[in-house]
């Protein structure tokens, strides 16, 4: 198609519920922008879905189809997004597991699941292999290519990959998205099963889709906003309302170095950061009551947060006057936040009491 002044007209993407669509179109229109932030490390948008691919590819390999269950057992690191966007490309359905359980209750929850394989770190090699065998998973990869330490006893025979090799391997594999409709499973999420076990929260694509868009209108994301990832990604705080929804307007994620104070204000000034996205309340306190002196933070223009006391919010908000700080309540079962109080409503007495 050609434009009236004679230009071709720009490329648009044909719509897909898939969200590992998203980071290749994004890949396609902005390849050389920055997806992925760690420390000096950092991906553009086209290394990132290169690796997508790569992993996407042998996970196929192993026989990971539509619809089954994986379990993701680890700490904050850029792999685990891979990992994650992998499975979703192949219309699997990611289960990220909160890595501080006990054995009990990663076996309940992988058997719950139904998971086929497991994909983990080295330092949670002894919990994740005994889990593994206990429900017959055909598979467990290791993101710290640890596998030669794991112990093959523990393992019950099933078979432990290293994530190098694989990465190395399908390099250059181009992996077609998967179909997938609005309401089909994209990922399970357990809570914390305040009553008897962990419930399993079933996220439709739909869900995680129009919770970019939401978030998106709500907080002005684009694609110049930097987004500092401090919140667990095991968690819809971390994956969803920070990860998925800044991928989804085409911004970098930026993974927090620390919880320290200090850290962050550092890594505010360093990577220009825009957004402090679901921060813990004793973190915001600490950047209160310390401050952020020695760094420009002139960048930073919004923070959501949740559970902070009047003081704090008063405080903040006389140190930091050019930041919106956004009070948000959310859920799970809503795939992150859902409201978000405005700025110029905590001027009155009552709202600043609020949760979102």
């Amino acid at each position: 198609m050609v434009l009236p002044d004679g230009n071709p007209a720009p490329m648009r993407a044909s719509w897909s519920w898939n969200f590992a669509a998203r980071i290749a179109w994004q890949a396609t229109r902005r390849p050389d922008a920055i997806a992925i932030v760690d420390g000096d490390s950092m991906w553009t948008y086209r290394e990132f879905t290169q690796c997508i691919d790569s992993l996407a590819a042998w996970l196929a390999d192993q026989g990971v189809s539509a619809g089954d269950r994986v379990c993701v057992v680890t700490e904050n690191r850029p792999d685990v997004l891979t990992a994650i966007l992998a499975l979703t490309r192949l219309a699997a359905v990611p289960v990220p597991t909160n890595w501080r359980l006990a054995r009990p209750e990663l076996d309940y929850i992988a058997t719950h699941a139904g998971a086929v394989g497991i994909i983990t770190q080295t330092r949670f090699a002894s919990p994740c292999a005994e889990v593994a065998a206990a429900c017959d998973a055909r598979f467990v990869l290791d993101l710290d290519n640890g596998s030669s330490q794991w112990d093959p006893v523990a393992t019950g025979g099933v078979e432990v990959h290293d994530l190098d090799p694989i990465l190395e391997a399908s390099c250059g594999a181009v992996m077609a998205d998967v179909e997938v409709s609005e309401g089909d499973l994209a990922r399970i999420m357990y809570t914390s099963g305040t009553t008897s076990h962990p419930k399993g929260v079933m996220l439709s694509h739909g869900n995680v889709m129009w919770n970019c868009v939401a978030h998106r209108l709500e907080i002005d994301l684009d694609a110049d906003d930097a987004v500092l990832l401090a919140a667990p990604l095991f968690h819809v705080g971390g994956l969803d309302a920070v990860a998925m929804a800044t991928f989804f307007a085409g911004g970098r994620v930026v993974f927090a170095p620390s919880l320290d104070a200090g850290d962050i204000a550092a890594c505010i000034e360093t990577h220009r950061i825009t957004s402090l996205g679901f921060m813990a309340a004793q973190t915001v306190a600490e950047l209160v009551r310390t401050g952020t002196e020695g760094h420009d933070t002139s960048s930073l223009r919004l923070i959501i947060s949740g559970g902070n006391t009047p003081e704090v919010l008063t405080t903040f908000r006389a140190r930091y006057p050019h930041v919106r700080f956004a009070i948000g309540y959310g859920m799970t079962e809503l795939t992150s936040g859902c409201t978000y109080s405005d700025y110029e409503t905590q001027n009155d007495p009552d709202n600043v009491l609020t949760a979102g």
